[in-house]
C-alpha cells in the first residue's frame, strides 16, 4: 500500500487577499481547486475537494486515484495517505461488482452501519479486517491503494 501525490501550485489573489491552491493530476492538467484566507486554508479545500471527486467517481465504480502520482514529486503538493485512500478502493470494488453495502457486510458478519464506517474517509480498519475485506471482495487492497 503507498502514498499517491498531487502537485500542486499556489497563488495569491492581493486584491481579495485569497490564497488559491491549483492540483495537477499526472499528465499535468488540472485536477481541482482550492481556495482560503491562508495557504494551509486553500490546501484544506483542495484535499476536500479531491477526496469528494475520489469517493464521488469511486461510487460510479470509477478509479481517479490513477490521476494522482505514484511518486513523491519535488516541490510543493498533497499526500494522500493509504488510510485516505482505502475508503475509495472499497467504494470502488463494491461498485464494480454490483454490490450494496448490505451485501459485502453480510459476508464479513457485520452490519450494513458497521461496514458504512469502512467506507468513509478517516476509517482505521485493522490488518485483520483488511484482509477480511480481500476475502468478501475477492480483490487485492494491499496492493490496490
Amino acid at each position: 500500500m503507498q502514498s499517491r501525490y498531487l502537485p500542486l501550485t499556489m497563488t495569491h489573489d492581493l486584491a481579495t487577499r485569497t490564497w488559491c491552491a491549483e492540483g495537477q493530476d499526472i499528465r499535468g492538467d488540472l485536477f481541482g481547486v482550492g481556495a482560503g484566507s491562508t495557504p494551509q486554508a486553500a490546501q484544506a479545500a483542495l484535499r476536500a475537494y479531491v477526496l469528494e471527486s475520489l469517493l464521488g467517481a469511486a461510487a460510479d465504480g470509477d478509479d481517479l486515484t490513477a490521476e494522482l502520482g505514484e511518486g513523491l514529486p519535488g516541490g510543493e503538493h498533497l499526500a494522500f495517505t493509504p488510510q485516505e485512500l482505502l475508503p475509495i478502493c472499497l467504494r470502488m470494488q463494491r461498485a464494480r461488482q454490483h454490490l450494496r453495502q448490505a451485501d459485502v457486510a453480510a459476508r464479513l458478519g457485520l452490519t450494513q452501519q458497521a461496514y458504512q464506517k469502512l467506507e468513509t474517509p478517516g476509517a482505521n480498519p485493522t490488518l485483520a479486517t483488511i484482509l477480511r475485506l480481500e476475502q468478501a471482495l475477492g480483490v487485492a487492497l494491499l496492493r490496490l491503494v
